[in-house]
């Protein structure tokens, strides 16, 4: 009987074992639990995935199969990542906040009314939930603040320091180069300069990955060089290639690699940001062209209108103006109304659950990852995450006046 004992332990040991293996070094998993809160029972579905070649590591949450929320980190691979889950419901609005076992994962109150919104958007409006709010034990309204006191200035730029996060670089370009912004004690505002005069018109200028890409802007009317800075470490790495029409812009970016058309010359070049090479890859009368997730080719003279890439997408709502696919798996739908772009964001595996996040009088240079977006209004760098509600990144006065200058951001 013992020896039966001893192996029926062993056995479920090694199961233990076993299941610990393909969590850890498999792609993922999915399980689904409980939370007790009072005498009401909340049944969550954990979905975690590994980080992969294309999408950061995350857990997908869904809340008694009514309230979803994506969570970006790996949290060691650790499962039932929500500690509790405090909720509300009233004539208006019915409400969860989950509370996570990683202290430094943070959201805000998620609502339902007529559609989704977090609380942030409606404090005022009901002052049952203000009242609920109040008395949540983890919650802290100052999270969601836009602190704009700590300021850091360089000519033609202003940053809030305290709304700078830890691992992400901002690019943002000037006249003779750019604006690297990045958390650190000695030097948030790194300006480096680039081109030997002032470029009024920096058009052919992208982000792959951590890399930087521009033109030298040597020459008046063409370049030979192409700069290509690691963000991380201000790095520079100098190409030369051949004779470059000025008349040329970026098409997009696909697995670490911009792709340039020279419309001059009819020529398309792509500029591998990992191998530091540039290939021609496309002369004449059809170029190799990506659209809605696959290459084909396509008739220059069409390319020629300054058509960019497009991936493909998986989700569609008429409803909305504009759907951009995030680096991170979600979707962010734009609608204008009563003269402002609302946004809201979709993950398309619950596509009913459409959340309201702003409103932006301006939504330019886009850039995506972890479950934030950064964008320009009016010349102010501004971006959007669940833990951190809208806040302001900082202001660069030229470019409330010049449409050609960008701000791209690497998440790291």
């Amino acid at each position: 009987m013992k020896k039966v004992l001893k192996l029926l332990l062993l056995l479920f040991v090694f199961s233990l074992i076993i299941q610990g293996f393909f969590v850890f070094f498999g792609k993922g998993y999915e399980r689904t639990y409980t939370r007790k809160e009072k005498k009401k029972s909340h049944v969550i579905y954990e979905k975690y995935r590994s980080k992969t070649s294309i999408e950061p590591a995350s857990y997908t949450l869904l809340i008694d199969q009514n309230f979803s929320f994506k969570v970006f980190d790996s949290l060691n691979k650790d499962s039932e990542i929500i500690k509790e889950i405090h909720s509300f419901k009233d004539e208006q609005y019915e409400c969860v906040y989950p509370v996570f076992k990683n202290k430094k994962i943070k959201k805000d109150v998620l609502c339902k009314g007529s559609y989704y919104v977090y609380y942030q958007n409606i404090v005022g409006k009901d002052k049952k939930l203000d009242a609920f709010v109040e008395n949540l034990p983890a919650y802290n309204q100052n999270d969601f603040i836009d602190s704009k006191v700590d300021t850091i200035k360089e000519p033609f730029l202003t940053v809030y320091k305290n709304n700078i996060q830890a691992g992400h670089y901002t690019v943002v370009q000037n006249y003779r180069g750019i604006y690297n912004i990045k958390q650190s004690k000695e030097k948030p505002i790194n300006t480096l300069s680039y081109y030997n005069s002032d470029v009024y018109e920096p058009k052919i200028a992208a982000l792959a990955s951590k890399y930087f890409i521009t033109a030298s802007y040597n020459r008046s009317y063409d370049f030979n060089e192409i700069y290509i800075i690691d963000v991380t470490n201000n790095s520079k790495k100098e190409l030369t290639t051949k004779s470059i029409s000025l008349d040329s812009f970026i098409q997009g970016n696909i697995d670490h690699s911009v792709y340039l058309l020279d419309k001059s010359n009819r020529v398309q070049y792509k500029i591998d940001s990992k191998k530091k090479v540039v290939t021609e890859t496309g002369r004449g009368n059809t170029i190799p062209f990506y659209e809605n997730g696959e290459w084909i080719q396509k008739d220059m003279n069409e390319v020629h209108k300054d058509k960019s890439f497009s991936n493909k997408l998986e989700y569609q709502n008429k409803e909305y103006d504009s759907i951009y696919k995030s680096t991170d798996g979600l979707y962010y739908l734009t609608k204008k109304r009563n003269g402002k772009i609302e946004v809201s964001r979709v993950n398309p595996s619950y596509p009913n659950q459409i959340v309201f996040l702003f409103k932006t009088n301006e939504l330019k240079n886009i850039s995506f990852g972890k479950g934030f977006i950064y964008f320009s209004e009016e010349g102010y760098l501004k971006y959007y995450s669940d833990q951190t509600g809208l806040r302001t990144l900082g202001y660069q006065s030229e470019m409330n006046f010049n449409n050609d200058l960008k701000t791209f951001t690497y998440i790291k």
